[in-house]
């Protein structure tokens, strides 16, 4: 592009500012002003400071007036032509001849900086007879006039849309785009409507050195040629399958940006080309679904691992158990029940519960305790609270006031247990007496 502009889009007066101050030259030739009738008159202009836009596009030429109402000497270009006054610009040390232009009353000189980005130093001196008055340098920053050309559809090829699967990359080029330079701020935000289907894909960039979420915060990368980037898209979570390409807009960030594509647009009616502009991509993928044991494992495992925890606390907690303080005397005779030892139900063989097994105590013919699977003749089991449940096979008698009397046991599939009463004395099958405390 060499379009042709000027600082403010025409050529009007006020381009200039005179320095209310003479240079060190100018003073020197108003000691010597009677010498030479040049001289002399080149001591009627100060240095001059050029008001110059803060950004210019390299490319671009700028055709900068200066008036001559606001120089402190002639005020026609005739006058100026007559006198063979010189206008010349010196940009980053490069001459650059000036011109006067009649019909404006104008001197102009055309600056094209070049380059990518960059700050020039440019100075305008003004001259008659060889003697000049440096100008006072201004600064410039320049930059490429940037197109970004990303390709408009990356093709992200068959993609997983499970909760596990993994990202999904393809290469990203950028090397199409015009005016980019190495150190390059790229800025890159999705530009899908918050809450669809297509927000819940992550979308990742991976220049080499680290990879970045594109997502609810906007990624940065420093460009560089040598540079192999990476666009990669990964599902966030069992969201629904997008029906639309992803879409992810970059641009330049940079100060130059804004001013340089207003200057643009004001000479481009409609202002639709990309130059200076944020332009858009579309990440295309085909979405394979996942099978449901895939997406959803995770929720199936918490919840078998959590009934499992239940199951294992139950069968802990649930089963009855001895009271401490719960004691039974056995013997096989009643005379020898008074001398026979004490003995804690838990301390007795089975009198510990178990994993769903509740606290059992079996007793034999011959008044001895044994395992549960073992032949027996009654067994003691733990109730709620302090509670013991007697189960016999036989008869069962208590003895009231001396007596023994036969004791109705619970009959039947799923009879209740017998609940034995504290401080008295059984005996079961006429053989075997015992007596439990609580």
């Amino acid at each position: 592009m060499n379009a042709v502009v000027s600082p403010r889009r025409n050529l009007t007066a006020g381009r200039v500012r005179v320095v209310g101050r003479r240079s060190g030259l100018v003073a020197v030739l108003l000691a010597i002003a009677s010498l030479s009738p040049c001289v002399a008159a080149a001591q009627q202009f100060s240095a001059i400071s050029l008001e110059l836009p803060r950004c210019m596009a390299a490319e671009t030429t700028l055709n900068y007036g200066l008036s001559l109402s606001s120089t402190a000497g002639p005020t026609s270009a005739a006058e100026m032509q007559r006198r063979g006054l010189k206008l010349d610009a010196d940009v980053d040390g490069r001459h650059v001849a000036g011109s006067i232009d009649m019909q404006k009353n104008l001197l102009t000189f055309p600056i094209t900086p070049g380059g990518t980005r960059r700050k020039i130093r440019v100075r305008a001196d003004i001259s008659e007879g060889g003697v000049a008055v440096p100008g006072v340098p201004a600064e410039v920053e320049v930059m490429a006039t940037v197109i970004l050309r990303p390709p408009p559809i990356v093709d992200m090829g068959d993609v997983d849309a499970g909760c596990a699967a993994e990202a999904h990359c393809r290469p990203l080029d950028l090397n199409p785009s015009q005016g980019l330079w190495d150190g390059a701020k790229l800025v890159f935000r999705r530009k899908d409507a918050a809450g669809s289907a297509e927000s819940r894909v992550n979308v990742w960039l991976n220049d080499g050195t680290k990879a970045q979420n594109v997502g609810e915060k906007e990624a940065t990368i420093v460009w560089s040629a040598q540079k192999h980037l990476q666009v990669c898209i990964q599902p966030k979570e069992c969201a629904t399958i997008p029906d639309k390409d992803l879409l992810v807009a970059i641009r330049i960030d940079d100060p130059c940006v804004a001013p340089l594509r207003e200057e643009y647009c004001s000479r481009s009616p409609g202002c639709a080309s990309d130059v200076f502009a944020e332009v858009a991509f579309a990440l295309k993928a085909s979405w394979r679904p996942s099978p449901w044991w895939t997406c959803n494992r995770v929720w199936v495992l918490s919840l078998l691992a959590a009934a499992l925890v239940a199951l294992i606390v139950v069968g802990v907690v649930r089963p009855h158990r001895f009271s401490r303080t719960v004691s039974l005397r056995i013997a096989s005779k009643q005379s020898e029940l008074k001398r026979a030892s004490l003995r804690t139900l838990r301390s007795c063989v089975g009198g510990r519960h178990g994993f769903y097994r509740g606290a059992v105590v079996s007793i034999n013919g011959e008044g001895l305790t044994v395992r549960a699977n073992q032949p027996n003749i009654a067994q003691f089991r733990a109730g709620p609270g302090s509670r013991v449940d007697l189960v016999v096979r036989g008869s069962l008698e208590r003895q009231e006031r001396g007596v023994f009397k036969p004791v109705q046991l619970p009959v039947g599939k799923g009879a209740p247990r017998l609940i034995l009463e504290p401080n008295c004395v059984y005996r079961v099958n006429g053989v075997v007496y015992f007596e439990v405390f609580f």
